[in-house]
């Protein structure tokens, strides 16, 4: 049989304290909202997705109603079930036809929880303009290759659009660029050219 551990044949022995508190039960408890994604601004009549992460913060399992709100009025109305500590993605598609363009609040909420965000609905996403392109004529293979170029958004509104650069044809690099209604930017792209060959 395993005894216990000898020093100078007698047992060695020490004394601790331990605390037990008790362990608070949560129940009854509204599902979380967190994590809502959903673009600032959109074109009328295209399709406004919004994604959102409902948590279930109870230690038993639940079943609970979830709503997405657009403008105050509610668009979608689903029940999710979910374990203890468990969390599920619920996304909604908003067709935007019959919606005037204009601002508005909408969000995703449980019965006491939720997170709204803001749209712009516009007519019209003008695609950013590019000018001002700097780069030079040649250079010596294996070098760096530097670009640059004015971006400006000819819109009344902020959006974020992506600048892509390309060499040859090939893309390189995508950036996300932000820019105020009716502002403009320089961006600059950087090329290594080893094992381009000449032309």
């Amino acid at each position: 049989e395993d005894g216990p551990y000898l020093a100078n044949g007698a047992p060695v022995t020490d004394s601790a304290n331990v605390s037990v508190e008790e362990v608070q039960q949560t129940t009854g408890e509204s599902f979380d909202v967190s994590g809502l994604t959903a673009p600032a601004v959109i074109e009328r009549g295209t399709t406004l997705n919004v994604n959102a992460t409902i948590e279930n913060p109870n230690d038993e399992a639940d079943t609970q109603t979830v709503e997405y709100r657009f403008d105050g009025n509610v668009s979608v109305r689903e029940t999710v079930s979910l374990d203890a500590g468990e969390s599920t993605n619920v996304t909604v598609a908003l067709n935007t036809s019959a919606v005037a363009s204009d601002g508005y609040i909408h969000g995703v909420y449980t019965r006491e929880r939720g997170q709204a965000a803001q749209v712009l609905i516009v007519d019209e996403i003008v695609s950013f303009g590019v000018t001002d392109l700097s780069a030079p004529e040649s250079v010596t293979a294996g070098d760096n290759v530097t670009v640059e170029a004015t971006v400006s958004n000819p819109n009344e509104f902020a959006i974020e659009q992506p600048i892509q650069f390309r060499f040859d044809g090939d893309l390189v690099e995508t950036r996300a660029v932000e820019l105020d209604g009716e502002n403009e930017t320089t961006v600059q792209f950087e090329i290594d050219t080893e094992g381009t060959p000449p032309g």
